[in-house]
Formats: C-alpha cells, sequence, structure tokens
C-alpha cells in the first residue's frame, strides 16, 4: 500500500512542474501595474524643483570661488584691496601678487561684471587667463 501512495505522489508532482499560464499571466498583469507606480515615485524622488536647482548651482559656484580665492590667498605674497572712491571699488575687490620659484611675477584680480565674478590671472603683465567663477551670485 505504501508503495502506490509513494507513486501516486510521485506522479501528481510530475505533472506539477513548471507554472500554468494563467498563473503567468497574473503574474505579468501585477508586475505591469506596480512598475508605473514605482516609475512615478523615483521620478519624484529624484526631479529637483527650479528654485533648489538655481540655489544648488549658487551654492556649488560659491564654494568654487571660495576654493579658488583661498588657493590664491594661500600662494600670494600680498593683498591689495580696492578702497572706497577709487577707481574700480565696486567692480574690482582685490588682486593678489606673487613671486613664483621661476622669478615670474604673478597678479590675480577678482572682479564683478554683469551678475558674474571672474578671476584674470596675468603674469609679467600679460594675461594669461580670464575665469568665470561665478554667474547670479547677486541674486542670492
Amino acid at each position: 500500500m505504501m508503495d502506490r501512495a509513494k507513486k501516486a505522489l510521485h506522479t501528481i508532482r510530475k505533472r506539477q512542474c513548471g507554472y500554468a499560464m494563467t498563473e503567468v499571466i497574473i503574474g505579468i498583469s501585477i508586475t505591469a501595474l506596480i512598475l508605473p507606480v514605482l516609475g512615478l515615485a523615483f521620478q519624484f524622488m529624484t526631479e529637483v524643483p527650479p528654485e533648489q536647482a538655481a540655489t544648488l548651482t549658487v551654492g556649488n559656484d560659491v564654494n568654487y570661488a571660495a576654493e579658488l580665492i583661498s588657493a590664491d590667498a594661500n600662494r600670494a605674497e600680498s593683498f591689495d584691496p580696492v578702497e572706497e572712491g577709487e577707481q574700480g571699488y565696486g567692480e574690482s575687490y582685490g588682486t593678489f601678487s606673487w613671486t613664483d620659484d621661476e622669478g615670474k611675477y604673478h597678479e590675480v584680480r577678482y572682479y564683478y561684471d554683469n551678475h558674474e565674478l571672474y578671476r584674470e590671472e596675468t603674469v609679467d603683465a600679460i594675461v594669461e587667463s580670464v575665469t568665470l567663477v561665478a554667474t547670479s551670485i547677486a541674486e542670492y
């Protein structure tokens, strides 16, 4: 009697391998309902509102400006600020200057023009580069 029961159980298990077509269709249907919801949730989590994006941009610009000014200040032997009443006051903040190991004289001037902060570097009185450091920082 035990042999017959074992054979019957074995036969039933053999017939039930795999999934029925209805089970596959139900699984696909549930997945089709869940995926769009998860996609929308992911989109809302990764999207930055325009106002926050502008604030992040300004914060990044300010950090970049601070890094450049700090590096120039560390190299500089002197700093000449533009005083109130002098020509260029309000547009230029001042000039860092130093002489490098090769004897070249460097000047780096930071100035503000049309809501943008620029860094101008001259070497031996020749303008080597002008770099846009930050934009639209006056609005914040």
